[in-house]
């Protein structure tokens, strides 16, 4: 008779380890001789997903039209609401005071609780907009910068901070950064890749993996590289997908009539995602390409 620990001292206790998805897709490319990597996009694309907490958590946020302003915003280029959106040319920038995003959000007190969950998870950093006494250089700093004084970026005057370096109102406001991988994850138009993965993974009944922004090294043919947008796999069937934010051109179907031609088993679905109107010239070209099928804005954002 066996008691307590000794049943599991005998037992045997098999381990199961799942490939990741990348090397399912090296395995899936090697017989053409194709190899896998993600872009620098992909890097931002997967730092940006740590940060939100997930695929499901970050296609919630840019889906939703008011959280999905705050990103917006963010890409400013210029001064905007009275202040409360600060464009600073040295960094080239944008950065956000709470009031920015309590006018996306509808009020204070909800962005103050978004604002302490985002920078508890990283995507924003507070910090401050001070303007140098020497130099004259107006620049943002991060809290962890700062104690009784600040350096300056530019001419690195440590100097403490007063009324003098910044203008109104009475206390400096805090100003929000967005953190730089999400930032150049949503100036790239990655959004776009992000909401139809969201997609596609709610439509999943028992399995979803993805490896989003992938170059193909060496296809079509050797030397040449490729950029893969959507690369996942629904319920064990292969989709791939092209994402475009500008309208969706001919030559966008040309990599996967080459992958058509190729010894390989072709994937299930093939994804054409555009936040634009689709040409009636484009919607012809695709109906030859197997598999093919669109989605557009409507399908991915609320609006």
């Amino acid at each position: 008779m066996i008691f307590g620990s000794d049943l599991d001292a005998i037992l045997v206790r098999p381990k199961i380890e799942m490939l990741d998805t990348m090397t399912l897709f090296d395995t899936y490319f090697e017989g053409i001789g194709v190899k896998v990597r993600y872009s620098d996009k992909g890097n931002y694309f997967n730092d940006t997903l740590r940060r939100f907490g997930g695929l499901d958590a970050t296609g919630r946020f840019i889906k939703a039209a008011a959280t999905r302003s705050i990103l917006d915003k963010f890409m400013s280029r210029k001064v905007a609401e009275g202040g409360n959106i600060i464009y600073l040319e040295n960094d080239q920038r944008a950065y956000l005071n709470l009031q920015a995003i309590a006018g996306s959000l509808g009020d204070e007190k909800t962005a103050a609780d978004l604002i302490d969950g985002l920078v508890g998870n990283q995507v924003l950093q507070r910090g401050y907009i001070f303007q140098c006494e020497r130099c004259r250089l107006v620049s943002w700093y991060g809290i962890e910068a700062l104690t009784a004084e600040f350096r300056c970026n530019r001419c690195s005057l440590s100097q403490q901070f007063t009324r003098g370096h910044w203008r109104d109102p009475a206390v400096p406001h805090w100003y929000y950064k967005l953190s730089e991988t999400i930032y150049q994850f949503y100036r790239n138009n990655s959004h776009l890749t992000a909401q139809v993965l969201y997609k596609l993974k709610g439509e999943s009944r028992s399995a979803f993996h993805y490896a989003p922004e992938i170059d193909l090294l060496d296809f079509p043919r050797r030397g040449k590289s490729r950029e893969m947008d959507v690369a996942c796999i629904v319920d064990g069937a292969i989709v791939f997908g092209e994402c475009k934010t500008d309208s969706l051109k001919v030559e966008a179907l040309e990599k996967f009539a080459a992958l058509a031609g190729m010894p390989l088993r072709y994937p299930a679905r093939v994804i054409f995602a555009t936040t634009q109107p689709v040409s009636s010239e484009f919607k012809e070209q695709m109906s030859k390409v197997p598999n093919a099928e669109l989605m557009l804005r409507s399908d991915l954002y609320d609006d």
